[in-house]
C-alpha cells in the first residue's frame, strides 16, 4: 500500500506506536505507529536500515487494537511537500477545522545519503485541543 492512496478526506479515530519482531538477526525489533482512518487501522513500519539511516518499509493494514482512541476527527490527508533542502515520502493528516497537522507518517529526505522514518503526533493541534 502506498501513502498516496491515503488523500483526501477520512476520519481518524485513534493512533499508537510500538515496536514489532522481525526475527531478522540484524534488526529484531523495529518501531512502528498505527492510526485508525475510517475504521480501518495501518500500521508503518520501520526499516532502521544500518543504524544511521532508516525509512519506512511498508504501510499495512493491521488488525491489532490501537493504544490510543479519539473522538471522530475529520482530517484531510496530502502529502508533504518537497523543501528545497528535502525530498518527502510523508503523509500529513491535517485538521479539517483548524488546517493544523497533527500526524506525519513516512519516509523524509529520500533523496539523500540520509533518509529518515517519520512517525510524528501532535496531539496538540487538534482542534479539540484550543
Amino acid at each position: 500500500m502506498e501513502l498516496k492512496e491515503l488523500t483526501g478526506k477520512h476520519i481518524l479515530t485513534g493512533v499508537g506506536s510500538g515496536n514489532i519482531k522481525t526475527g531478522d538477526e540484524w534488526n529484531p525489533i523495529v518501531g512502528s505507529f498505527s492510526f485508525k482512518l475510517d475504521g480501518i487501522i495501518y500500521t508503518a513500519i520501520e526499516n532502521p536500515s544500518d543504524g544511521y539511516r532508516s525509512m519506512m518499509e511498508k504501510l499495512v493494514v493491521d488488525e491489532h487494537d490501537i493504544d490510543t482512541r479519539l473522538p471522530e476527527i475529520e482530517v484531510v490527508g496530502k502529502m508533504k511537500d518537497d523543501s528545497s533542502w528535502e525530498s518527502n515520502n510523508v503523509l500529513q493528516l491535517i485538521d479539517s477545522k483548524n488546517g493544523k497537522v497533527i500526524l506525519e507518517v513516512g519516509t523524509a529526505n529520500t533523496a539523500d545519503y540520509y533518509p529518515y522514518f517519520v512517525a510524528k503526533w501532535h496531539p496538540k493541534n487538534l482542534a479539540v485541543n484550543e
